[in-house]
């Protein structure tokens, strides 16, 4: 399994997730050794998108990397873990050597594993900013709505209300809403669900790296709009549920 160092953003590669103690290229001193404790990593759960960074753009030129649109995304998530304390996180894009079919096939084979044995999943919502306006005609008749208005004295807020020639509503978007009943599309996708599932804390943030709350925190509202139950959500042993249960989860992306 490799991770990504949150400092110095170096690819490292260590033994079975399970039992991760030393980097293959460091031996231990004994069994006892303090550097025998099983790591502690953060993990990323995002949907791809334009100029991800791969394995190679990683370990090859830096330079080039960074022009990537992904490279990005990278950045905030390595942040991100290490104000939460962890000088390791895995992301799929980059640590993940995906000419290899031999290791592509073993990852997958292990993901639900690796995002269950994480200290903290980071659910990143790329098409979801808590500062966005969003002007919808058809919400109420008659009146312009608007979603999640900046302050007051913001430039751009003053000027959208400005042209607009009908009364004003204020309302604001549910958490993971884009745009009126147009969720988030990390929930729309087949393989976050067993990101959202398999590790015992999950925190979600917007494109800004805002933090929008935790699983627990948003587990009734989860529950409503994917249909997993609470049990399961609280990190229930998934192995008590049906499998047509946890295919009907999966129908629903």
């Amino acid at each position: 399994m490799r991770l990504l160092n949150t400092i110095t953003l170096e690819m490292h590669e260590f033994f079975a997730s399970s039992t991760i103690g030393h980097p293959k290229t460091q031996q231990p001193k004994s069994l006892n050794s303090s550097n025998s404790q099983i790591l502690e990593y953060a993990i990323l759960s995002h949907v791809w998108g334009l100029e991800e960074v791969s394995f190679q753009d990683i370990m090859g030129s830096r330079v080039l990397a960074e022009k990537k649109i992904g490279y990005a995304k990278i950045v905030g998530s390595c942040r991100q873990a290490r104000q939460d304390g962890f000088n390791y996180i895995w992301i799929d894009t980059c640590c993940i050597d995906k000419t290899s079919s031999t290791e592509l096939s073993e990852a997958i084979n292990s993901m639900f594993q690796w995002y269950h044995d994480s200290k903290i999943c980071y659910a990143y919502l790329a098409d979801v900013d808590v500062d966005d306006i969003a002007l919808i005609d058809d919400a109420a008749p008659g009146h312009h709505l608007i979603f999640n208005p900046k302050i007051i004295d913001d430039e751009t807020y003053k000027a959208t209300v400005s042209q607009l020639t009908r009364p004003i509503l204020i309302g604001k978007l549910d958490t993971f809403h884009v745009g009126l009943g147009k969720l988030s599309r990390w929930f729309l996708r087949g393989w976050t669900l067993q990101e959202l599932l398999a590790p015992s804390e999950v925190n979600f943030f917007d494109k800004n790296w805002i933090h929008l709350g935790n699983r627990t925190e948003h587990l009734e509202t989860i529950a409503k709009i994917t249909g997993i139950d609470l049990y399961a959500l609280r990190g229930g042993d998934l192995r008590r549920m049906s499998i047509a249960r946890r295919m009907a989860w999966a129908a629903k992306r």
